[in-house]
């Protein structure tokens, strides 16, 4: 599958984005569409080693989930917070975020981040907000 990824990236017309979408999910590799790692035909074989190493679009290199899940979680942590708390606060408030919200989403960012990415501190954050009880 990585292979096939490879040469779609090659190819003019696809290459700009998927350049910056494709390493993302390289780190996936072992696992199928329902997570579970990915096995052979045979359900009694060991789980397949899949190549799950990949180069992101700011130069790190990464070697499957727990490494992608180590860069967002430390080196990425301010960015990868406020996306998923912006994410998960359009949903919950059923709205799109506005500038009145941004308070209120960079204060979750920090517990986020500060609750070690606990997500059950987000939701909690989410569900006692002024906007979300006010919704």
């Amino acid at each position: 599958m990585k292979q096939q990824i490879e040469l779609h990236r090659k190819a003019t017309a696809c290459a700009r984005c998927h350049n910056q979408i494709d390493p993302w999910g390289i780190a996936f590799e072992e696992f199928n569409v329902l997570g579970q790692v990915k096995r052979l035909a045979d359900p009694t074989s060991q789980a397949v080693k899949f190549d799950a190493s990949t180069k992101l679009p700011d130069g790190t290199q990464i070697v499957g989930l727990q490494a992608l899940q180590d860069h967002l979680t430390e080196a990425r942590s301010h960015e990868f917070a406020n996306a998923l708390v912006r994410r998960i606060a359009e949903y919950a408030l059923g709205r799109p975020l506005d500038f009145s919200d941004e308070e209120f989403i960079n204060k979750m960012s920090n517990n986020l981040i500060d609750n070690g990415f606990r997500p059950s501190s987000l939701l909690e954050d989410i569900v006692t907000s002024q906007a979300f009880r006010s919704k």
